[in-house]
């Protein structure tokens, strides 16, 4: 590891963030039920005949729907653990030139968006600073559950890899919305405003809590490093390999073709809104089932292994998937055509 290189924009490696940031944390706290680790989205504490699950994380690659974008990618890890948030924090660090009109457009996103997922906006803080050049938003949600009702099913090798909405979902809305005027030459006015609609489809609460009923082993949802990143921490994570079908993974022809014109893999590209649970066997068709009852396509996109995570093409060629790097959303924000 080469301490004094700089490192790129985005998400750290992972081995930094094992080394410097995770390694180093005191995992043997009494009341610490589930550590800080790759691949899981929330810490656990021990409440008594509760766990308190709590989370935390930014949004600071785009300026547009900041507010609910805040909610909704906390709320998600959240509900990772199969159940509904209850309350969450906001830290807003606005730059120098902010207006008080600017700051209610933002609450007002965030309001609305805990409002429908029924979750109160109970702290936080609020500063104008030299420190940042646009808008950021740090979220820290907090969930509650039973102890009897926690997930403590463990992976095992066999286990089927489940797929809810479409890859890029998150990544699509915020490049279109950022790069509307650029992207206007090679999409149509209704595809553009097709992709940035997408930003109110980043929520997967109520997949989470969905499948929190039935014997699900693992969820985590799509954020940055896309897909394949986020089935790599899961597989780290679980201690187990996997094979996933690229030709299965769904992705909105939008998102395709929009991947096609900028030059990034949509497997890589941030998608809050989707969420890849491992479940057995004999309980797949139930649990499509009951996310179909409620609107939620899901379809199995692979399964687990013993041997290292692999994706494979249509041809039948199998590539081992990599640690995630910096998002193709980055890549996609520096196009201009």
């Amino acid at each position: 590891m080469e301490y004094n290189k700089e490192l790129p924009v985005g998400k750290l490696d992972t081995q930094i963030l094992e080394e410097i940031v995770l390694k180093p944390i005191s995992k043997s706290h009494a009341g610490l039920i589930t550590p800080p680790g790759l691949g899981l989205d929330c810490g656990i504490l021990d409440f008594d005949d509760n766990q308190c699950i709590v989370t935390s994380d930014p949004i600071s690659a785009t300026v547009q729907s900041i507010g609910s974008l805040a909610i909704d990618i906390n709320c998600n890890d959240i509900a990772t653990t199969g159940t509904s948030p209850m309350a969450i924090s906001l830290v807003l660090m606005l730059p120098v030139g902010t207006t008080a009109k600017d700051i209610d457009i933002i609450m007002t996103d965030a309001r609305r968006r805990a409002d429908d997922l029924g979750v109160m906006i109970v702290a936080g803080h609020t500063e104008i600073t030299e420190a940042v050049k646009q808008p950021l938003v740090v979220a820290t949600a907090i969930g509650k559950k039973a102890k009897k009702d926690a997930l403590d099913i463990k992976p095992k090798n066999g286990d089927l890899i489940l797929m809810t909405k479409q890859a890029g979902i998150e990544g699509t809305g915020i490049i279109f919305s950022e790069l509307e005027e650029p992207l206007s030459k090679y999409f149509s006015t209704d595809e553009i405003a097709s992709g940035k609609k997408l930003l109110e489809q980043t929520s997967v609460v109520r997949e989470g809590v969905i499948a929190g009923k039935y014997p699900v082993s693992m969820m985590h949802d799509i954020t940055e490093g896309g897909v394949l990143g986020a089935i790599w921490e899961m597989c780290k994570a679980s201690e187990l390999g996997c094979e996933v079908y690229e030709d299965k993974i769904p992705v909105l022809n939008l998102t395709r073709q929009l991947a096609k014109t900028l030059d990034i893999e949509y497997m890589r590209l941030i998608s809050s809104g989707s969420m890849i649970i491992f479940i057995d066997e004999g309980s797949k068709n139930s649990l499509i089932e009951g996310l179909s009852d409620s609107g939620i396509d899901c379809c199995v996109i692979g399964h687990l292994t013993d041997n290292s995570p692999l994706l494979i093409d249509k041809n039948g060629v199998s590539t081992e998937i990599l640690p995630p790097g910096a998002d193709e959303l980055y890549k996609a924000l520096k196009w201009r055509g």
